[in-house]
């Protein structure tokens, strides 16, 4: 009797990890969809895509931009953009507002 209890144990014990494998399975796809963003006709765009509608380059994760438009922008445009404080995801919304808006990275300025 002892070795059928062992058994039914071992045999919850791999039930219980089988469904904890597929919770931790579908908690690391509902990330990858989240990191999936819709772009303005609506298909699906890799948020490491640079958000230039005119640059199709990659951009590494924690950059705004590729580094070609990066280093377009003006100095002080960088420099603002730079800065991790209240304001910063005000700056970074302007920044992609004004990407959007068709503005050359060369033109931004961001004054906050």
């Amino acid at each position: 009797m002892g070795q059928a209890v062992t058994v039914e144990i071992v045999i919850r014990v791999i039930t219980l990890l089988a469904a904890a494998v597929a919770v931790a399975a579908a908690w690391s796809a509902r990330a990858a969809v989240l990191r999936l963003r819709t772009h303005r006709e609506r298909s699906p765009v890799s948020a490491l895509n640079c958000p230039s509608p005119d640059c199709n380059a990659q951009r590494r994760t924690g950059q705004y931009l590729c580094w070609d438009c990066w280093d377009a922008l003006p100095a002080p445009t960088r420099r603002a953009l730079s800065i991790r404080d209240d304001l910063a995801t005000a700056r970074v919304q302007i920044l992609h507002r004004e990407l959007a808006a068709g503005v050359p990275p060369q033109e931004i300025r961001i004054d906050l």
